[in-house]
Protein backbone atom coordinates (compact mmCIF):
# COMPACT_ATOMS: atom_id res chain seq x y z
CA UNK A 1 0.00 0.00 0.00
CA UNK A 2 2.63 2.30 1.35
CA UNK A 3 4.67 2.15 -2.56
CA UNK A 4 0.92 2.58 -4.22
CA UNK A 5 0.54 6.13 -2.13
CA UNK A 6 4.42 7.07 -2.94
CA UNK A 7 3.64 6.03 -6.89
CA UNK A 8 0.92 8.20 -6.89
CA UNK A 9 2.76 10.79 -5.25
CA UNK A 10 5.63 10.67 -7.54
CA UNK A 11 3.63 10.35 -10.18
CA UNK A 12 1.22 13.54 -9.48
CA UNK A 13 4.51 15.79 -9.46
CA UNK A 14 6.09 15.05 -12.30
CA UNK A 15 2.39 15.75 -13.99
CA UNK A 16 2.44 18.70 -11.96
CA UNK A 17 6.02 19.74 -12.55
CA UNK A 18 5.65 18.77 -16.93
CA UNK A 19 2.54 21.27 -16.00
CA UNK A 20 4.46 24.17 -14.90
CA UNK A 21 7.43 23.74 -17.41
CA UNK A 22 5.33 23.92 -20.24
CA UNK A 23 3.53 26.79 -18.94
CA UNK A 24 6.93 28.36 -18.35
CA UNK A 25 8.35 27.62 -22.27
CA UNK A 26 5.30 28.66 -23.38
CA UNK A 27 5.21 32.15 -22.27
CA UNK A 28 8.55 32.69 -23.01
CA UNK A 29 8.25 31.36 -26.63
CA UNK A 30 5.15 33.73 -27.30
CA UNK A 31 6.87 36.46 -25.76
CA UNK A 32 9.62 35.87 -28.22
CA UNK A 33 7.85 35.32 -30.90
CA UNK A 34 5.90 38.94 -30.30
CA UNK A 35 9.15 40.52 -29.71
CA UNK A 36 9.73 39.04 -33.63
CA UNK A 37 6.61 40.63 -34.77
CA UNK A 38 7.25 43.94 -33.14
CA UNK A 39 10.78 44.20 -34.91
CA UNK A 40 8.99 46.22 -37.72
CA UNK A 41 6.44 47.98 -37.55
CA UNK A 42 3.12 45.21 -37.74
CA UNK A 43 0.33 45.15 -39.56
CA UNK A 44 -2.09 47.86 -37.99
CA UNK A 45 -5.53 49.28 -38.30
CA UNK A 46 -7.03 52.09 -36.26
CA UNK A 47 -9.37 55.17 -37.08
CA UNK A 48 -8.42 58.78 -36.82
CA UNK A 49 -10.51 61.40 -34.90
CA UNK A 50 -12.17 61.69 -38.77
CA UNK A 51 -13.47 58.46 -38.45
CA UNK A 52 -11.72 57.22 -41.37
CA UNK A 53 -9.36 54.16 -41.65
CA UNK A 54 -5.26 54.72 -40.64
CA UNK A 55 -2.95 51.66 -40.72
CA UNK A 56 0.33 50.68 -41.87
CA UNK A 57 -0.29 52.43 -45.79
CA UNK A 58 -0.54 55.59 -44.00
CA UNK A 59 2.92 55.61 -42.85
CA UNK A 60 5.31 57.95 -44.18
CA UNK A 61 8.23 56.27 -46.41
CA UNK A 62 11.82 57.72 -45.14
CA UNK A 63 10.30 59.18 -42.08
CA UNK A 64 10.31 57.74 -38.55
CA UNK A 65 7.60 56.75 -36.59
CA UNK A 66 6.90 57.01 -32.74
CA UNK A 67 3.57 55.81 -31.65
CA UNK A 68 2.57 57.03 -28.19
CA UNK A 69 -0.35 54.87 -26.17
CA UNK A 70 -2.13 57.33 -23.98
CA UNK A 71 -5.32 58.00 -22.21
CA UNK A 72 -6.43 61.47 -21.78
CA UNK A 73 -6.72 61.36 -17.83
CA UNK A 74 -3.40 60.28 -17.41
CA UNK A 75 -1.43 62.68 -15.53
CA UNK A 76 1.73 61.33 -17.14
CA UNK A 77 0.40 61.02 -20.70
CA UNK A 78 -0.23 65.10 -20.20
CA UNK A 79 2.58 65.71 -19.06
CA UNK A 80 4.83 63.74 -22.32
CA UNK A 81 2.44 65.28 -24.57
CA UNK A 82 2.99 69.10 -23.18
CA UNK A 83 6.60 68.58 -23.84
CA UNK A 84 6.07 67.03 -27.35
CA UNK A 85 4.08 70.07 -27.87
CA UNK A 86 7.14 72.59 -26.35
CA UNK A 87 9.64 70.70 -28.53
CA UNK A 88 7.32 70.35 -31.81
CA UNK A 89 9.80 71.87 -33.74
CA UNK A 90 12.62 68.94 -32.98
CA UNK A 91 9.60 66.31 -34.12
CA UNK A 92 9.03 68.14 -37.47
CA UNK A 93 10.75 65.01 -39.34
CA UNK A 94 8.71 62.64 -37.19
CA UNK A 95 5.38 60.85 -37.53
CA UNK A 96 3.62 61.36 -34.60
CA UNK A 97 0.83 58.52 -33.70
CA UNK A 98 -1.01 59.34 -30.66
CA UNK A 99 -3.26 56.18 -30.20
CA UNK A 100 -5.79 55.63 -27.17
CA UNK A 101 -8.27 53.07 -26.27
CA UNK A 102 -10.85 55.77 -25.58
CA UNK A 103 -14.30 56.98 -27.00
CA UNK A 104 -13.54 59.18 -29.92
CA UNK A 105 -14.88 62.56 -28.21
CA UNK A 106 -12.63 61.96 -25.73
CA UNK A 107 -9.32 61.87 -28.29
CA UNK A 108 -10.81 64.37 -30.10
CA UNK A 109 -10.52 67.03 -27.14
CA UNK A 110 -7.35 65.87 -26.23
CA UNK A 111 -6.18 66.56 -29.49
CA UNK A 112 -7.81 69.96 -29.54
CA UNK A 113 -6.74 70.89 -25.62
CA UNK A 114 -2.99 70.45 -26.95
CA UNK A 115 -2.91 72.18 -30.50
CA UNK A 116 -2.12 69.26 -32.29
CA UNK A 117 -5.74 69.03 -34.73
CA UNK A 118 -3.67 71.10 -37.30
CA UNK A 119 -0.52 69.39 -37.49
CA UNK A 120 -0.11 66.67 -40.66
CA UNK A 121 2.68 64.54 -39.41
CA UNK A 122 0.60 64.20 -36.20
CA UNK A 123 -2.30 61.67 -35.71
CA UNK A 124 -4.42 60.90 -32.70
CA UNK A 125 -6.12 57.22 -33.17
CA UNK A 126 -8.39 54.90 -31.54
CA UNK A 127 -8.18 51.87 -31.14
CA UNK A 128 -11.55 50.41 -31.00
CA UNK A 129 -11.00 46.99 -30.41
CA UNK A 130 -7.98 47.47 -27.59
CA UNK A 131 -5.26 45.65 -30.20
CA UNK A 132 -2.79 47.71 -29.75
CA UNK A 133 -1.77 46.60 -26.48
CA UNK A 134 -1.88 43.11 -28.25
CA UNK A 135 -0.30 43.97 -31.33
CA UNK A 136 2.63 46.22 -29.64
CA UNK A 137 3.46 44.78 -26.51
CA UNK A 138 2.24 47.64 -24.70
CA UNK A 139 1.60 47.28 -20.99
CA UNK A 140 1.37 50.52 -19.61
CA UNK A 141 0.43 54.39 -20.00
CA UNK A 142 1.71 56.12 -21.28
CA UNK A 143 4.06 53.86 -23.75
CA UNK A 144 5.96 55.02 -26.53
CA UNK A 145 7.33 52.67 -29.61
CA UNK A 146 9.96 54.52 -31.68
CA UNK A 147 10.81 53.00 -35.60
CA UNK A 148 13.12 54.54 -37.49
CA UNK A 149 13.15 55.52 -40.97
CA UNK A 150 13.36 51.84 -42.62
CA UNK A 151 10.50 51.00 -40.15
CA UNK A 152 12.42 49.37 -37.35
CA UNK A 153 12.06 48.81 -33.93
CA UNK A 154 14.79 51.44 -31.99
CA UNK A 155 12.77 51.57 -28.68
CA UNK A 156 9.74 51.27 -26.36
CA UNK A 157 9.58 52.70 -23.71
CA UNK A 158 7.39 52.63 -20.59
CA UNK A 159 6.19 55.72 -18.69
CA UNK A 160 6.90 59.15 -18.65
CA UNK A 161 10.51 59.91 -20.01
CA UNK A 162 12.56 63.02 -21.21
CA UNK A 163 12.28 64.29 -24.52
CA UNK A 164 15.54 64.98 -25.07
CA UNK A 165 15.67 60.89 -24.84
CA UNK A 166 13.13 60.44 -27.42
CA UNK A 167 15.21 62.82 -29.54
CA UNK A 168 18.68 60.85 -28.80
CA UNK A 169 16.70 57.64 -29.91
CA UNK A 170 15.50 59.30 -33.15
CA UNK A 171 19.41 60.66 -33.71
CA UNK A 172 21.46 58.58 -32.94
Amino acid sequence: MKKFLKAILASTFIIIFSLLFYKIVSKITAKKELENTIKHIPKFSYYDIQGKTFDNQNLKKDTSVVFIYFNSECDFCQTETEMIKSNLEKFKKVQLIFISSENLNKIKTFAKNHHFTNSANIHFLQDKQSTFTATFDVTGLPTIVIYNQQKKLIAKIKGQIKIDHILEKLNP
